[in-house]
C-alpha cells in the first residue's frame, strides 16, 4: 500500500509546485525594487470650479531604486488636454531609497468638457536630466467639477 500512495503523492506534489511555484530565497540575492511613485491624496479632488486659482494639496510616494538621486514633479493639465505642465518652482529632490512628499502648488483650473478629464500628473525622473527626457516613473489621478 505504501508503493501505491507513493506513486500517487509524488505526480501529485510535482503538479502542485509546477501549478503554485515554490517560494523560497533567492539564490542571488534580494528582489530588486523598481522606480515607482504613487498619488495618494489630492485636496480638493472634486466639486472644483473651472477657472479659478486653487491651491492644492497632493500626497505622493516613491521608490526610487535605479538611479542615486531623482526628482519628483508635479504638473496639471491646464494647457492641453493630453498634455501636462510641469510646476518647475514645485520640484523635490530626492536620494535613493523611498519616501513620501507633500506638494503644496497653486494654479487655475481648467474644465475639459466632453474633451477629457482634467488630471494632476506627478512623476520621478534621474537627476541631473537632459532638457528633455523620460521619466522613471508616473502616475495620474483625475479631479472633478462640481
Amino acid at each position: 500500500m505504501f508503493t501505491k500512495m507513493h506513486w500517487l503523492f509524488t505526480p501529485t506534489l510535482a503538479v502542485l509546485l509546477i501549478l503554485f511555484g515554490c517560494k523560497g530565497k533567492n539564490p542571488t540575492g534580494p528582489e530588486e525594487q523598481s522606480d515607482s511613485i504613487s498619488i495618494n491624496s489630492v485636496t480638493p479632488n472634486s466639486g472644483l470650479t473651472p477657472g479659478i486659482i486653487t491651491a492644492f494639496v497632493v500626497n505622493v510616494e516613491y521608490v526610487l531604486a535605479s538611479k542615486d538621486t531623482g526628482e519628483l514633479n508635479i504638473g496639471f493639465n491646464t494647457d492641453i488636454v493630453g498634455s501636462y505642465t510641469l510646476l518647475t518652482a514645485a520640484k523635490a529632490l530626492v536620494s535613493k531609497g523611498s519616501g513620501a512628499h507633500q506638494f503644496n502648488v497653486t494654479i487655475v483650473t481648467k474644465d475639459w468638457g466632453a474633451a477629457g478629464d482634467f488630471s494632476v500628473y506627478v512623476n520621478l525622473s534621474e537627476s541631473p536630466h537632459e532638457p528633455s527626457w523620460t521619466p522613471l516613473a508616473t502616475d495620474i489621478r483625475k479631479l472633478t467639477f462640481k
